[in-house]
């Protein structure tokens, strides 16, 4: 998945300010950092200090699905 994100970025990049594939390619860039800090949460149990509001969201979810089926120990960050 973040493979085809970063692939996006690529060809984005190199396309003319303004177009669609440049926009396209930014949008892919923004999910597959918002990926990474996904992955970072579930990894080491703390958010990035990069993290969003919606990604602090998506990882209190996350902990609470895992919490219910055993698979969290930690203590769920606010």
């Amino acid at each position: 998945m973040d493979a085809g994100y970063q692939h996006q970025y690529r060809i984005g990049r190199r396309a003319h300010l303004g177009s669609t594939e440049r926009y396209r390619g930014d949008e892919a860039h923004a999910r597959s950092e918002r990926l990474g800090r996904i992955i970072y949460f579930l990894r080491f149990r703390s958010p990035s200090e990069y993290a969003t509001a919606d990604d602090m969201k998506l990882c209190k979810e996350l902990a609470e699905k895992l919490q219910a089926k055993g698979q969290w120990t930690e203590i769920i960050p606010i």
